[in-house]
């Protein structure tokens, strides 16, 4: 299922956070007001009206602060505590922020019709807003996360069509990026993080995912055979057993990986004479 080219754009967060502001600020305005009518305060409607505005013009000017930290620290699996504790950390100055501005727009707008707003005793404010604006930075630093992580497997899966194009993948050397085509590679070995391509010429570190990569090779000339290993058909030399009901493949360079009956039984392993 193709992304909407829409969602992969970089604004589009930015976007979505507007128009969620303007929605439910609108909501707010008109909910205090009946409120504050009910309770018998008379004020005019521009007072609520300026509260919440001001209040969602302070978030969009911190959405830039917010998209860097997701950026900084990614909020994608596996999630590391670092990350975690460096989110948990931000939603203090995103508060301290947010009710600066705030309450700077509230005293200019407030001075500009001849009045003084004064805002709350500081620690009790703070406390307040800081109990909201927590959920408030989670929100947006989720949405940042999401538009991040569906541009990112965007671009991967461009770069995988244009590897299966070409047959080839590009790989990064000391010397530069360099296209290895997949009729060199015999095996492919998770290593962490990354996979280890070995091939014609040498082995190659490479960031990927043993998911990936199996998606990427054609199956017609490579397959799975462990959780972490993949091998090119051509290059078995031998299958043996090894007692306790798996195997071992044995390749053309010596080398041997292990064949788990969950992958045996997935295809038929029965070599040519």
């Amino acid at each position: 299922m193709n992304t909407p080219s829409w969602l992969l754009d970089r604004r589009a967060p930015y976007l979505g956070v507007l128009a969620v502001t303007l929605v439910v600020q609108t909501i707010n305005v008109f909910q205090v007001h009946a409120e504050r009518a009910a309770a018998g305060i008379r004020d005019s409607i521009w007072i609520p009206a300026a509260e919440e505005i001001s209040s969602g013009v302070a978030i969009l000017l911190l959405l830039p602060f917010v998209a860097w930290m997701v950026r900084r620290f990614p909020l994608q699996p596996p999630f590391r505590g670092a990350s975690l504790l460096a989110h948990a950390g931000a939603t203090a100055p995103f508060c301290v922020a947010h009710v600066a501005l705030m309450v700077a727009m509230r005293n200019a707008i407030w001075a500009a019709n001849g009045g003084y707003y004064g805002f709350q005793p500081l620690t009790d404010g703070l406390f307040y807003e800081y109990s909201k604006d927590i959920f408030t930075y989670a929100f947006l630093a989720g949405l940042f996360a999401v538009s991040h992580f569906l541009r990112t497997n965007a671009g991967r899966e461009r770069e995988r069509a244009e590897n299966r194009r070409r047959g080839a993948i590009a790989v990064k050397t000391p010397k530069g990026a360099v296209l290895l085509s997949f009729a060199r590679i015999a095996h492919v070995e998770a290593s962490g993080n990354y996979v280890t391509l070995h091939a014609e010429g040498g082995e190659f570190l490479h960031r990927a995912t043993m998911k990936e990569m199996e998606q990427l090779l054609p199956s017609d000339t490579f397959a799975r055979t462990h959780r972490s290993h993949i091998v090119r058909l051509d290059r078995v030399r031998a299958i043996r057993s090894t007692g306790d009901g798996d195997k071992t493949v044995e390749l053309a360079d010596g080398s041997r990986v292990p064949l788990t009956r969950r992958y045996a039984r997935a295809r038929d392993w029965t070599l040519p004479l």
